[in-house]
C-alpha cells in the first residue's frame, strides 16, 4: 500500500469489501471511489421483481440509455415470452444502429436479472474518511421503484456501514453513460483530482442526517 481502488456498481461491493480486509490486515489504503454503488441496505430492501418484470426493467433502462422512440408499456411484456422479447428488444436495437446478437441481448437480461439477485452485506464498519461516492447527476439506474428514494439519501445509504461519513460527490451523466465519452472525461478529472480538496469540494454535497 497505500492502495487506490475503485468499482462501479456491483463493483462498488468488491472495492469496499477489499478495503474492509485490506485495513483489517494492517494495510493502508489511500482513497476507494465507489462509483454509483447503493449501499446494501437499499439493495436488500429492494423488492423481487418477476421474470416479466426484470424483462420491462431492462427495456426501459435501455429505452432511457439509447434513446429509443418507443413507448412503455409494461402489459405488452406480460404477455411476451422470451423468445419473442429477446427478437424485440433486437430489433430495437437494431433500429437504432446497433448490432446485437439474440445471444447478447440474453447476456443483458442474465447479468442485470443476476445482479438485482445478489446480495452483499458487510461483517463491520471501516472508516468512511478516504471514501468518495461518485453518483451520476441522471442515475435512473435502479428501477423507477427506488428513484424517490434514492433522492432522499445522498449517501445511498453508506453511512451506515462506516464509522465517519463518506464524501458524496456528482458527475454528469447517469450509472451507465457517466463511463461514456464526453462524461468519463469529467470523471477522470475527478478522479485525478481526489487529494485535491478544492477539487472535490466543488462537487460535494451535504450528507443529511438519517431520519428518526
Amino acid at each position: 500500500g497505500p492502495y487506490r481502488l475503485i468499482g462501479h456498481s456491483f463493483g462498488g461491493y468488491v472495492s469496499f469489501e477489499m478495503e474492509r480486509q485490506l485495513r483489517q490486515s494492517g494495510e493502508s489504503v489511500e482513497y476507494n471511489i465507489l462509483l454509483d454503488t447503493l449501499s446494501p441496505r437499499l439493495m436488500q430492501e429492494m423488492e423481487e421483481k418477476s421474470h416479466s418484470d426484470l424483462m420491462f426493467e431492462i427495456y426501459s433502462l435501455l429505452v432511457d440509455h439509447f434513446n429509443f422512440p418507443a413507448e412503455l408499456d409494461q402489459a405488452y411484456f406480460d404477455d411476451l415470452d422470451e423468445d419473442k422479447y429477446f427478437l424485440y428488444v433486437q430489433k430495437k436495437l437494431q433500429t437504432m444502429g446497433l448490432s446485437f446478437s439474440l445471444k447478447q441481448v440474453k447476456g443483458l437480461l442474465s447479468v442485470w436479472e443476476t445482479n438485482r439477485k445478489a446480495r452483499y452485506y458487510p461483517e463491520n464498519q471501516i472508516s468512511g474518511e478516504n471514501i468518495v461516492l461518485v453518483k451520476g447527476r441522471d442515475s435512473r439506474a435502479y428501477g423507477v421503484d427506488l428513484f424517490e428514494q434514492l433522492l432522499r439519501t445522498n449517501d445511498y445509504g453508506w453511512n451506515q456501514f462506516t464509522t465517519t461519513q463518506i464524501t458524496p460527490v456528482v458527475c454528469p451523466g447517469d450509472h451507465f453513460s457517466i463511463l461514456e465519452e464526453p462524461h468519463v472525461r469529467d470523471l477522470t478529472h475527478l478522479i485525478n483530482g481526489i487529494g485535491n480538496d478544492e477539487e472535490v469540494s466543488d462537487r460535494k454535497e451535504t450528507v443529511p442526517a438519517e431520519p428518526a
